[in-house]
């Protein structure tokens, strides 16, 4: 197969980030591929190897060929421009690569996609014409990118080169046509016989070891006995089969890598090229896209004979992986023509050079399919290294790894590796395990450091598991455990109870790894929570929704079923050994177990005895991480005519027992861990269940696009439960009560009410009938985008402190014309009546006279130059990327509640939240502290001007009944560690705080309204806070969003941390005021 010589131009740009450099390599002339590495050698090894697979992928005519091999003599400069293109600000360099073709100047901008115009020799100062180029440009992607848009990311890199990189494309060898205008017709794929070229075929569906060398080869140690075997066996050019048969993870893929390696290392650069490649195959790759009966067949011949060759003359070596397939791949109802009976004949006469790469499992299938096919290989046996070893090989690959990707693990993450491996895959062979980990962790922690919190997180991005699960550092309580899944199931204690027992038996990690983690039987009658415990359970131990294994027997009752189950020759991936492959973490549920075809019930005995089985392709699947639970109706007819006589539900034991016995086999119930009965529900337990369901109603996608609050009195859900209890089917029927009554009347009710705001749905019982009321909540009012002063810089801090210290001057001499002397005072204060003296006044005039005091001794000590390096801790407080736009822009409140709301907006705020800079530094923070103290100030002295304190009272109510507890209790504690704090007088009784003092109701005026916690996993509690005495309070308007880490004020547009301080909330609560630019500071 002929190669094509070219030479890539590319601009090589190098970072630097915190002190490590990286590289990036974008191409002049085409928009892909831009790769980026921390070597320089290796950013360009794969550019050649993402060039090569995107170009041999495609078919080219000849014109694009030769724009491929379009690498005229450039010349690179940056330019440095100033100028305004519409609103944008240019002042930056760009990069032009100027060059000539038949005597004409050309000049490209690969910053915008490459762009190439024409210079004009007549125009004598080309920078002109390149300015309006530039403009053009920069309005267009401008428009099209929008807010998005940023000229930085135009600028040249300071540190940018343009150098040229030489490779070799392989091109099929026929005569190309210019162009094909003509439409050779429907049916020209059937009329003409389709001719395959077997290198052009392999660039397709192989991959080639050859070109990963040096970087992209992994790299194998305490392993060179069988490199050396290895590497002799490929290049010996004698053929002859081998098969490398190992465990899944003991390093077959490492192995052969390393064999590659080391030959092509002991060449020269052109030894290197004319060297046979390696072709990596997956036999399922032939057939792709191959749509006509028999090219699969022509296809897989002619990359046979590309590969034909001995002795010196070997072209290529053929590994394949999955083998298999090769006995699966191409037989049809018409014929039992495969991959493998192809090979088949190359093998016997050694006319291509074959590696097989299989698990013990699969050498077994292979050998079973076709005996005298696995009889031509050589086996080689890939055992796993021993321990010292494998620390050794862990130690090399952690130097690999921190070379490559500039990161570095610490010893500690690497025992937690070990121990999580050792933990939870004690079936999978090392080192592959333990290496997976450390690879997938290196990529994510480029230029970090990998430590045992990281190692963790990788875990759970794996396991599912929740950290609280998996983390011995972490302790779980028992009793909070209790709690917790009591809520969740209703009315069955025996079965809360064996949970209970199982996620600490998952937390102690103390089962029988040769088993499940446990197995159970759940028998009961229909509708009482058997599917619901294990949903539960799930719910617990995973990080995940929806990570419950769910299997409906009744579906598996035909003589098939094993195969459906575990996959066969033909279809090997079955329905439940490709679930546990993939997630072997979590809880397998085997509803309705009796249904299932006896042949189902022997294969579980294989699970719960051994805790593995292998499939339909020989792999084996580990069931030791995994809950089976299997639920069963047996007994429940006879239960309950029992019932129906008043028996006891003690009693009812016996039944299901018998039913039990009668029904399974001895051994079979022997091997399950416990048989869990679970008891019919009452009316009571079914109220309670009702709740939970409602709970579950509301995560619904019309509930939740329209952020809606359910809330449903007692009463209402006593009438819906009544209406629903039926205790022969449970739970069921109150569910299919509560879509009657509920969800239809909700539908119909939403509907009616088009907002894009989110609303709190009440559904009330009126003379028997349902009826909804609906309150739409609006967001508050932004305030206007400068409320807080003008911070100085420390050049101008002591001018600002001035400013401060005159006002409170003028309020000291304020309160003086309206009350005694404070030197007055203080000699009578002892002969004073305690119950006529005003205190309040006494103590605004204290805190006037300490507000002074600290900004006087401040400006004392502002001409130390230490000062800007004062203790004060800058405040948290960052701007809330809430939302663009204006207020008045209808989308506006649409968008800012998908912001708050919405799963995907919340992440986003969070993220933004966390590596957004905060808008005070720690100088600026000194200063603002003041300014509030003075501000609070002025709030007190204009209360005190009117004559008498305020006497109001704060009152926190729950808009969704039964909920809101907790909520409650955060900003009862919240505002009470602020007062405390601020010095004022409040009393707190149940949900209220009574207070006393001079400007209160200016001071809380912002706070009224609805605060709401909108806690992940967690229906949103709406929480009104009312002020008495306030004649203008919005009772329906959003103020605040508490969620699950940060706080997002609405009127100010500041987010702060959840556990907000005081100071912050200070601020907050200022902002909440209404003042404005003009009432603050003159400095």
């Amino acid at each position: 197969m002929p190669e094509l010589q070219i030479d890539i131009p590319v601009l090589v740009r190098r970072a630097e980030h915190d002190g490590k450099s990286s590289y990036t390599v974008v191409p002049v002339f085409m928009p892909v591929p831009v790769v980026t590495n921390k070597s320089y050698r290796q950013v360009l090894a794969d550019f050649k190897t993402q060039f090569r697979q995107i170009y041999q992928s495609q078919e080219h005519s000849a014109d694009k060929y030769l724009w491929l091999t379009f690498s005229p003599e450039m010349e690179h400069v940056q330019e440095k421009f100033h100028f305004k293109a519409g609103k944008i600000t240019v002042n930056g360099p760009f990069s032009l690569i100027r060059f000539q073709v038949q005597e004409k100047s050309f000049v490209c901008l690969p910053a915008f996609n490459q762009y190439i115009y024409l210079e004009d020799p007549e125009e004598g100062n080309s920078n002109k014409r390149l300015e309006k180029i530039l403009k053009f440009l920069i309005t267009e992607y401008a428009s099209f990118e929008e807010e998005d848009f940023l000229i930085e990311n135009y600028y040249a890199s300071k540190k940018e080169t343009l150098v040229k990189i030489p490779l070799s494309l392989s091109i099929k060898n026929r005569n190309f046509q210019i162009a094909h205008d003509r439409d050779p017709g429907l049916f020209a794929s059937i009329r003409q016989q389709q001719q395959f070229d077997g290198g052009v075929e392999l660039v397709k569906i192989g991959t080639d070891l050859n070109i990963l060398y040096p970087y992209d080869l992994t790299r194998g140690w305490e392993i060179q006995e069988s490199v050396d075997f290895l590497k002799d066996a490929l290049y010996n050019g004698l053929n002859n089969p081998i098969a490398i048969v190992g465990e899944t993870g003991t390093g077959k893929h490492t192995l052969l890598h390393e064999a590659v390696y080391q030959f092509l290392d002991g060449k020269s650069e052109k030894g290197r090229w004319n060297a046979p490649k390696a072709w990596l195959l997956d036999p399922t790759r032939v057939i792709a896209g191959m749509s006509i009966v028999g090219h699969w067949e022509k296809r897989f011949e002619a990359i046979l004979n590309y590969l034909e060759g001995r002795g010196e003359t070997i072209r290529g070596i053929l590994i394949v992986d999955n083998p298999v397939a090769l006995f699966k791949v191409g037989k049809s109802a018409s014929g039992d023509l495969t991959l493998g009976k192809v090979l088949k004949d190359y093998l016997l006469k050694r006319k291509i050079q074959i590696v097989l790469l299989a698990t013990p499992e699969e050498w077994k299938i292979l050998q079973e399919s076709d005996r005298s096919f696995a009889d031509l290989f050589y086996i080689h046996r890939q055992e796993p290294p021993s321990y010292p070893s494998f620390l050794k090989i862990l130690l090399q690959k952690r130097r690999s790894l921190e070379e490559i990707y500039q990161c570095r693990f610490t010893i500690q993450s690497l025992e937690k590796a070990i121990e999580l491996q050792r933990k939870y895959f004690p079936f999978q062979a090392l080192p592959g395990g333990v290496i997976s980990i450390m690879d997938k962790l290196a990529r994510q922690n480029q230029f970090g450091v990998v430590d045992v919190p990281e190692v963790s997180e990788g875990f759970n991005q794996v396991s599912g598991l929740k950290e609280t699960i998996h983390d011995k550092g972490i302790q779980l309580e028992q009793e909070a455990i209790l709690k917790e899944i009591s809520e969740a199931l209703i009315g069955q204690p025996e079965a809360i109870d064996v949970l209970v027992e199982t996620i600490m038996l998952i937390k102690a990690n103390i089962q029988d790894k040769g088993r499940p983690v446990a197995s159970y039987l759940f028998i009961g009658p229909t509708g009482v929570g058997k599917t619901q415990a294990a949903k539960v359970l799930s719910e617990y131990v995973s990080d995940r929704k929806h990570y419950l294994i769910r299997l409906d027997m009744n579906e598996f009752i035909d003589d098939d079923a094993v195969n459906r189950l575990v996959g066969n020759a033909v279809n090997p991936e079955g329905l439940l050994t490709s679930k546990i492959r993939y997630q072997p973490f979590g809880v397998l549920l085997l509803d309705e177990i009796e249904k299932a075809n006896f042949k189902v019930l022997d294969l579980l005995l294989q699970i719960l005895d051994d805790g593995r089985l292998t499939d339909g392709a020989g792999r084996t699947v580990d069931f030791s991480n995994t809950v089976i639970i299997m639920t069963s109706n047996l007994g429940s007819v006879d239960a309950t005519h029992q019932l129906g006589f008043g028996a006891e539900i003690r009693n009812l034991a016996p039944v299901y027992e018998k039913a039990i016995k009668n029904y399974f086999r001895p051994e079979f119930i022997n091997r399950i861990d416990r048989v869990v009965m679970f008891q019919p529900l009452g009316l009571e337990q079914i109220k309670k269940i009702a709740r939970l369901q409602i709970n579950e109603l509301l995560q619904r996608e019309g509930f939740v696009r329209r952020t809606t609050i359910l809330n449903i009195p007692n009463e209402v859900l006593e009438w819906v439960a009544e209406r629903g209890f039926d205790q022969k089917m449970g739970g069921r029927s109150l569910k299919r009560q509560i879509e009657k009554d509920l969800t239809a009347l909700s539908a119909e009710a939403l509907i009616r009410t088009p907002t894009s705001n989110p609303i709190i749905f009440e559904i009330q019982l009126v003379e028997g009938k349902l009826q909804p009321n609906i309150t739409i909540l609006e967001f508050a009012t932004p305030l206007p985008e400068r409320w807080v002063p003008e911070l100085p810089d420390e050049s101008q801090g002591k001018r600002f402190l001035g400013a401060l210290l005159r006002n409170l001057v003028e309020l000291e001499a304020e309160i003086q014309e309206h009350t005694l002397d404070l030197e007055d005072t203080a000699v009578n204060l002892n002969q004073a009546d305690a119950a006529g003296f005003d205190w309040q006044t006494f103590d605004l005039k204290r805190r006037i006279q300490e507000a002074k005091e600290r900004i006087q001794t401040l400006m004392l000590g502002f001409g130390d130059r230490f000062f800007k390096k004062a203790p004060t801790l800058p405040l948290r407080v960052k701007k809330a990327s809430l939302t663009t736009g204006s207020w008045d822009d209808k989308s506006y409140k649409a968008r800012l509640k998908d912001r708050l709301f919405q799963k995907e907006g919340m992440e986003e705020l969070l993220e933004q939240f966390q590596f957004t800079n905060e808008l005070f530094d720690s100088l600026e923070t000194e200063l603002l502290f003041n300014w509030l103290e003075t501000q609070l100030l002025e709030i007190y002295m204009d209360g005190f001007l009117k004559g008498q304190p305020d006497q109001i009272i704060l009152t926190f109510h729950s808009s969704v009944i039964g909920q809101g507890e907790k909520e409650i209790q955060f900003l009862k504690e919240m505002y009470t560690d602020l007062f405390s704090q601020m010095d004022l007088h409040f009393k707190v009784i149940e949900n209220t705080i009574e207070m006393e003092g001079y400007g209160l109701r200016m001071l809380l005026s912002g706070e009224a309204g609805v605060h709401l916690f909108n806690r992940s996993g967690k229906n949103i509690i709406p929480i009104q806070l009312s002020i008495s005495g306030m004649d203008d309070q919005s009772y329906a308007t959003i103020t605040r969003v508490y969620e699950e880490r940060i706080i997002s004020d609405l009127k100010t547009g500041l987010a702060a941390p959840i556990n907000i301080s005081n100071q912050e909330l200070k601020l907050i609560l200022l902002g909440g005021t209404g003042m404005t630019i003009e009432n603050q500071v003159r400095w």
